[in-house]
C-alpha cells in the first residue's frame, strides 16, 4: 500500500477535522481521498509541492550579532523594564532589591491591601484595571519574559558573537494552512532585532538578507476575486487606500488625513474582511475617539460593495470557502461549527497562505529562504544578486497567481527591505 506524501496532521486539518483523528495508514489514505474528492485538489497538490521546500528550512538559520543585540539592541527594552521597577518602587515603598522579587511585590501589595490573587499574565491582563499596580506589575512580568525570551534564551553565540536562530517549520500549522515555526517562534522576533542581523558571506561574496512583505495580500485577492471596480483601480494605480477611505470617513481632503485618521481607517477595512458587523465596526470607531461624518458600513457599502457582496457570500456559506473557492466540506471542525466570522476569514486567509505556498514552488531553486513570517519572506542572498532576486521574486507571485487562478492587483505587492543596519552601520 502507497503511504500519503503528506503528516496525518496535515491532512487532518486540511480536511477540518480534530487532531489525533487519522491514526492508521487506511485513514491515511482515506482521508486524502476524502479531500480529492471534496474540493481541496488544488491545496493538496500545492502542499505536496512546498513540503519538501518547507522541511528543507530546518537546515537554514539566521545569523544575529548577539553582542551588539544584548549590548545595544536591548537598550530601550532594559530602560523600559527600570522605569516600571522605579515606578513599583516609589508605589510601594521598597527598596531596590526586593522590587526584583515578584514574591516580595505580592507580599507588599497585600500589606497595603491590594488584593492580587494570581501573578500569571492571564489573571493580570484580566484585572489590569483595579489598581495603577495591578498594571505596572503585569508590565514588569511581560518585560521580564521579553527579556528572557530574546537575551537568555537565545542560542549561546559562537566565538564571534553570532547567535543562529533557527526553528522547527510546519507546513501546515492552522486550518488555513499557514506556514510556522514553532520550535523558536520565529514569527515573534522583535523587528528592532532585524538591525543587528548580519549575514555569512556566500562562496566568498558579501551577503544580505532581505525582506519581501507582502502588502495588502487579502485585500487584494478579495478586490480581485469580487471585481470591485473602485479597489482593482485604486491598487493597480498605487492609491493609498487608507488614506482615501479616511478622507470619506471624516469628509477631508486627502491632503488633511493624518495619521490617527489613516490608522482608524485601516483598522475599520481590515475589520470588514476579518468578520467585525456593523455594531463592532461602530464601537472601533467609538474608541478611537474621532468623529467620524459617515457610519463606516455605509461607506463601505458605498464605496466597495462588490466586496462586501463577497464577504457575506462567505459568511453564509454552508460548505467551507478554501482559497477563494467552494468545497464541498461542511463549515465545521470536528463536531463545532463554525463562526460566521471564521468561515468569511478562512477563504480569505487559506487564499493568501495557498499563494504564498506557490510562490515558493516557483521560486528558482537557487533562492534560499531562511524566515517566513505569515506573508513575508526573508531571503539570504549575495548583494549583488539583490536585484537579480527581487525580479525572481516578483515573476514567482505572478506565475503563482496565474498558477492559482487569482485575479492579483500587483502593483506595489511587495516591499523589498535590505536588513541588518544597524550591524553595517558599525
Amino acid at each position: 500500500m502507497i503511504n500519503s506524501s503528506l503528516p496525518a496532521a496535515t491532512l487532518e486539518k486540511m480536511a477540518f477535522l480534530r487532531e489525533n483523528t487519522i491514526s492508521t495508514t487506511e485513514q491515511l489514505l482515506e482521508c486524502e481521498y476524502y479531500l480529492q474528492n471534496h474540493g481541496m485538489m488544488t491545496a493538496l497538490s500545492v502542499q505536496k509541492a512546498v513540503n519538501p521546500i518547507v522541511e528543507s528550512m530546518n537546515a537554514t538559520s539566521i545569523s544575529l550579532d548577539y553582542r551588539l543585540w544584548i549590548t545595544k539592541g536591548l537598550d530601550p527594552w532594559v530602560t523600559k523594564r527600570n522605569d516600571i521597577l522605579d515606578e513599583i518602587q516609589q508605589y510601594l515603598g521598597i527598596g531596590m532589591y526586593s522590587v526584583q522579587d515578584d514574591n516580595q511585590i505580592l507580599e507588599r501589595a497585600r500589606l497595603k491591601g491590594i488584593a492580587i490573587e494570581s501573578s500569571s499574565l492571564r489573571w493580570l491582563a484580566n484585572h489590569q484595571h483595579d489598581d495603577w499596580l495591578v498594571e505596572l506589575f503585569l508590565r514588569k512580568k511581560n518585560a521580564d519574559l521579553f527579556l528572557k525570551r530574546f537575551k537568555d534564551e537565545l542560542p549561546v553565540p559562537n566565538e564571534k558573537g553570532i547567535s543562529l536562530l533557527s526553528g522547527k517549520w510546519n507546513g501546515y500549522s492552522s486550518f488555513s494552512g499557514r506556514i510556522v515555526s514553532n520550535h523558536m517562534p520565529m514569527a515573534a522576533l522583535p523587528r528592532a532585532m532585524r538591525d543587528y542581523y548580519v549575514a555569512p558571506d556566500i562562496d566568498g561574496e558579501k551577503a544580505v538578507y532581505v525582506s519581501f512583505d507582502e502588502s495588502q495580500i487579502e485585500l487584494r485577492l478579495l478586490a480581485g476575486y469580487s471585481s470591485c471596480s473602485r479597489l482593482l483601480t485604486q491598487l493597480i494605480e498605487g492609491e493609498d487606500i487608507h488614506r482615501f477611505f479616511a478622507s470619506k470617513l471624516f469628509g477631508v481632503p486627502e491632503e488633511a488625513v493624518d495619521e490617527r485618521m489613516r490608522r482608524l481607517s485601516k483598522k475599520l477595512v481590515y475589520g470588514t474582511l476579518y468578520g467585525a458587523g456593523p455594531n463592532r465596526l461602530h464601537e472601533i470607531s467609538r474608541k478611537s475617539g474621532l468623529d467620524v461624518v459617515t457610519p463606516p458600513n455605509e461607506l463601505l457599502k458605498k464605496l466597495y460593495p462588490e466586496m462586501l457582496v463577497a464577504l457575506s457570500c462567505f459568511r453564509r456559506a454552508k460548505v467551507v470557502w478554501y482559497g477563494l473557492r467552494p468545497t464541498k466540506i461542511p463549515t465545521k471542525i470536528g463536531d463545532i461549527w463554525m463562526s460566521s466570522a471564521r468561515k468569511q476569514n478562512m477563504s480569505l486567509q487559506s487564499a493568501a497562505a495557498l499563494l504564498l505556498k506557490q510562490c515558493l514552488v516557483r521560486l528558482p531553486s537557487n533562492i534560499r529562504v531562511v524566515n517566513i513570517i505569515h506573508d513575508e519572506l526573508i531571503v539570504w542572498c549575495k548583494c549583488t544578486n539583490v536585484p537579480l532576486v527581487t525580479r525572481q521574486v516578483r515573476t514567482a507571485y505572478s506565475q503563482a497567481a496565474t498558477d492559482l487562478r487569482y485575479r492579483l492587483p500587483q502593483t506595489n505587492l511587495v516591499k523589498v527591505q535590505i536588513l541588518g543596519g544597524k550591524v553595517n552601520e558599525q
